[in-house]
């Protein structure tokens, strides 16, 4: 298994965050999933991804199907801030999912 521990890493620094205020870490962590899950949509239109980034889904926030794993480069994705409240919250999750090793 391919896992990503900051998900869109490199797409993370680059979404443009509309002008709208946010003012709750949960309401900014709701709008960047829904960001970054358009952004992937945009990058890859072929690809139906499997999204579990609506306020309390549970589970992986993206899951790339089998034939396009190669395309992306990971199976898994995890969305998370590029902070250090992020990486551990990621491996925490990671634990208790009982799933590794892990590509940074």
């Amino acid at each position: 298994m391919k896992w990503s521990p900051i998900a869109c890493l490199r797409w993370w620094e680059r979404v443009a965050f509309r002008s709208r205020r946010i003012v709750r870490a949960a309401a900014f962590g709701n709008y960047a999933h829904e960001e970054i899950a358009g952004l992937l949509k945009e990058l890859y239109p072929d690809v139906a991804f499997i999204f579990r980034v609506g306020p309390g889904q549970k589970g992986i926030d993206v899951e790339v199907p089998e034939k396009f794993i190669s395309d992306i480069g990971h199976q898994y994705l995890e969305i998370k801030p590029r902070t250090p409240s992020g990486e551990r919250r990621f491996y925490r999750q990671l634990e208790g999912w009982g799933v590794g090793p892990v590509q940074s």
